[in-house]
């Protein structure tokens, strides 16, 4: 049978197209559209000056409101997070293999290798390891900044004695003193609690 040109030119809907492949559930159910506007109003769009560790939490925290009977957290989750997905992040899901993310480990750690970049994680370092207190700055306002950085790139890889070091040599002269006291005179030979 002869096809036209234009036949082989034209697009066809193939259904199956996304990455992303919730498990069949075991019953039927309906997710409310309160719970998809939630997590449709946090969209994650790829851009450099988005938080993806952020967008799970806050993803993670939505789903959490809802448990649906006949249905497993991952296949929840799976049929959710493409609606908290906008420009590059979408066509992050599109270009996965079709089918090839199927459980929610997995759709996380594809998600974080695609949008929290190596060099992202090394910028986080250098803040880390050239933490300093800033001028006029409180002990508490540096010590809250300092973990703000810890929280944006939690696998840092330092260890909790490196940490105290790091803020040890950040701090004002003034304040170092004052850990020195605290610490029996040196604040850098005591030992690293473990926690």
């Amino acid at each position: 049978m002869a096809t036209s040109i234009v036949s082989h030119e034209t697009p066809f809907h193939t259904p199956k197209r996304r990455g992303i492949a919730a498990p069949e559930a075991e019953t039927d159910f309906k997710i409310t559209g309160g719970i998809i506007s939630m997590v449709s109003n946090n969209k994650f769009h790829g851009w450099a000056s988005e938080d993806p560790l952020e967008h799970l939490d806050v993803f993670e925290r939505i789903c959490s409101l809802v448990r649906i009977r006949g249905i497993t957290e991952d296949g929840y989750k799976l049929r959710l997070f493409p609606f908290s997905l906008a420009d590059n992040a979408t066509n992050w899901e599109n270009s996965l293999p079709p089918g090839s993310i199927t459980t929610w480990e997995s759709c996380k750690a594809s998600f974080l290798t695609k949008f929290f970049s190596i060099q992202r994680t090394a910028m986080f370092r250098q803040e880390i390891s050239t933490f300093h207190q800033k001028l006029g700055e409180t002990l508490y306002d540096a010590w809250d900044r300092f973990n703000s950085y810890l929280m944006k790139c939690p696998h840092h890889g330092f260890s909790k004695a490196s940490l105290l070091c790091i803020i040890y040599c950040g701090v004002s002269p003034m304040v170092r003193m004052c850990l020195d006291t605290g610490s029996n005179g040196n604040f850098l030979s005591a030992e690293a609690q473990a926690g």
